[in-house]
């Protein structure tokens, strides 16, 4: 018969959070995380075996979370166009935590060097952009809106830069300006603006 968990699950990854944001996530071991929680080794391993096991978990923590967050933030409006994408927007917005960037850069540099971490994160993000398109109306707008904001809060996860709060709510609201235009990109009209499409035409 199995021993019950003493332990809560919460407490271990909160503390493996806790190693990666102090040390890095190179530094992420299970003995590092079980002195952290003040727990024996033991506890540690009787849920997660290995250390990658642990940064699974984290990571699929970290993903559950934002999932919440985005259904939390579209609340009543689900089928309202872009809805997904807007709630993503509202949480860039209010954004002001450095250390869950510092976590998430750290987590992105561990999946970066493990193949099956690096495929979670991949298939977790497919997901995302494939539910936002789902409900756009303008695919070509909502594409590059999503890429807009997706560029400004990796800048932000990588450590590049750190938005100041007039520069997020100006650069938010500059890209639901976009979103809420009715322009839709239009190839022809781009190539007869182009210097070769210019030249191409007759005297």
């Amino acid at each position: 018969m199995a021993r019950p968990r003493t332990i809560d699950q919460g407490t271990i990854l909160n503390a493996a959070e806790a190693v990666v944001l102090r040390d890095g996530a190179a530094h992420l071991t299970l003995d590092a995380v079980a002195h952290e929680a003040g727990i024996s080794k033991a506890s540690v391993i009787y849920d997660y075996k290995t250390k990658q096991a642990l940064i699974q978990a984290v990571v699929d923590r970290w993903m559950r979370n934002w999932e919440e967050e985005i259904n939390e933030t579209v609340g009543a409006d689900t089928k309202k166009p872009d809805a997904r994408l807007r709630a993503r927007l509202t949480m860039f917005r209010k954004f002001s935590d450095s250390d869950k960037s510092a976590v998430a850069f750290q987590l992105c540099l561990a999946m970066a060097q493990d193949a099956t971490l690096h495929k979670t994160l991949q298939s977790g993000f497919r997901e995302q952009f494939d539910r936002i398109l789902a409900k756009s109306e303008n695919k070509d707008i909502t594409l590059m809106a999503f890429l807009m904001l997706e560029g400004m809060s990796l800048l932000e996860v990588l450590g590049i830069i750190s938005w100041r709060p007039d520069e997020r709510d100006r650069m938010a609201n500059l890209v639901e300006a976009f979103l809420d235009s009715k322009n839709k990109p239009c190839a022809s009209s781009a190539q007869q603006s182009s210097p070769h499409a210019r030249q191409a035409r007759p005297a």
